[in-house]
């Protein structure tokens, strides 16, 4: 496989904070406080993160040209989470939101993102548009049907549509979107609650390699298959929680053979991933304490 040989910034924090800067041969590491540890994050770059909720996934993309994206909203049973985290990263608006899938770890906090944030432009799979015109969103607001095939231009980022299709699957796991963010060299693949039926198809139409993978049904054994993970060839694969499907042991298995980095965001926190279009470098977050 092809692995990655650049030097890679990784922060790791809970009681002590450290910075390993990883070379091919080498290796230091210097102690820092959690505010100095936040302060060191380089301002420039592509920032996706990987927010840490108790159940649900939400991710928060910051572009180079500052604009603020949210890919899902989480369950509803993490709305004080996810705000909370907004809160400590000063978010006061939200441009593109991201659905994709109706399912409530994933939608749950929909309408008091939107109420809150007032994004301006919302995209889901195209099977939930007349959902969403019933919705009576406001007129700022455009709405976008998304499919297999569509692509989109975020800036310097290109977002590929790589499912659902037409005609639509019998669950609705596999008709969630899936895409993937590419940044310069730097690929990011979204597999939102995909099983291994989408990924079989997925295998048969595109170049699926991604460094950055966000692993399908939350780490069930639902989804990331053997082939396809030796397909997308991660380096890095994070793990979004939901209870009742935690760290599945095969699935663990499966990754660690394919030699990917795994951070379920359970265990780590937040996970932040900075591309710098021909480099990424991944921190390790923990959520700020109240003083």
């Amino acid at each position: 496989m092809n692995r990655r040989t650049g030097p890679r910034q990784i922060i790791v924090s809970g009681m002590f904070a450290a910075v390993f800067f990883l070379f091919s041969t080498t290796a230091a590491s210097a102690a820092l406080g959690e505010e100095n540890l936040r302060q060191n994050i380089p301002a420039e770059g592509l920032k996706v993160y990987f927010i840490q909720l108790t159940s649900g996934e939400a991710t928060l993309i910051q572009t180079p040209e500052e604009e603020t994206i949210l890919v899902d909203t989480g369950s509803s049973f993490s709305k004080d989470e996810l705000f909370s985290f907004f809160n400590e990263q000063e978010i006061r608006h939200i441009d593109r939101l991201v659905i994709t899938n109706a399912q409530d770890e994933h939608f749950g906090n929909f309408k008091d993102i939107y109420d809150t944030y007032e994004p301006r432009q919302i995209y889901f799979p195209f099977y939930l548009e007349d959902y969403f015109q019933q919705l009576e969103l406001g007129e700022a607001t455009e709405a976008h049907a998304l499919k297999r095939g569509d692509s989109l231009e975020w800036g310097e980022s290109n977002i590929h549509i790589l499912h659902p299709t037409v005609p639509l699957s019998l669950g609705m796991k596999d008709n969630s979107l899936v895409f993937q963010l590419v940044h310069g060299e730097q690929r990011f693949l979204f597999m939102s609650e995909a099983t291994r039926r989408v990924e079989q198809e997925l295998l048969n139409g595109y170049d699926l390699h991604s460094q950055i993978l966000k692993v399908g049904d939350f780490g069930s054994l639902e989804a990331s298959g053997e082939d396809f993970l030796k397909e997308v060839d991660a380096h890095v694969a994070v793990i979004f929680n939901r209870p009742e499907y935690y760290l599945e042991p095969e699935v663990l298995e499966r990754l660690e053979e394919s030699w990917v980095d795994v951070y379920p965001v359970k265990q780590h926190g937040h996970i932040l991933v900075i591309s710098q279009k021909d480099d990424y470098d991944v921190f390790m977050l923990p959520p700020k304490q109240d003083s």
